[in-house]
């Protein structure tokens, strides 16, 4: 067939081939100084150029009154949960009314004081 070349080898280690290793790759230019020393200016330039410390903002204590006062709330309505479905005998269990309010309780906790 006209324009058709037969596929090349197979070469498990073709990188070796390609002259790989008898020139430093690009990423090790400054790890293995093969070339020619750095110039002593180029010391002046760094990878951080500018570090800004902050302050946490401190936190609201009406916040964490409120947050206090919500788990109160659940907790009261844990409390009226069980006992609805114990006196009322409902055909499910408390954890299904309980178990998802005191989830979006701690992730919401837990999103105020990881915060950054």
């Amino acid at each position: 067939m006209p324009g058709w070349t037969p596929p090349a080898p197979f070469r498990p280690f073709s990188f070796l081939s390609r002259g790989l290793w008898s020139r430093p790759p690009e990423m090790l230019a400054d790890l293995f100084q093969f070339h020619a020393p750095r110039n002593p200016a180029d010391y002046e330039h760094a990878f951080v150029e500018e570090v800004r410390v902050t302050r946490r903002v401190p936190r609201d204590a009406r916040l964490e009154r409120l947050i206090l006062i919500c788990w109160v709330l659940i907790a009261v309505k844990h409390v009226l949960v069980i006992w609805a479905v114990h006196h009322y005998h409902v055909p499910f269990h408390q954890l299904w009314v309980n178990a998802p309010t005191w989830a979006a309780g701690v992730a919401a906790t837990l999103a105020y004081y990881w915060r950054e």
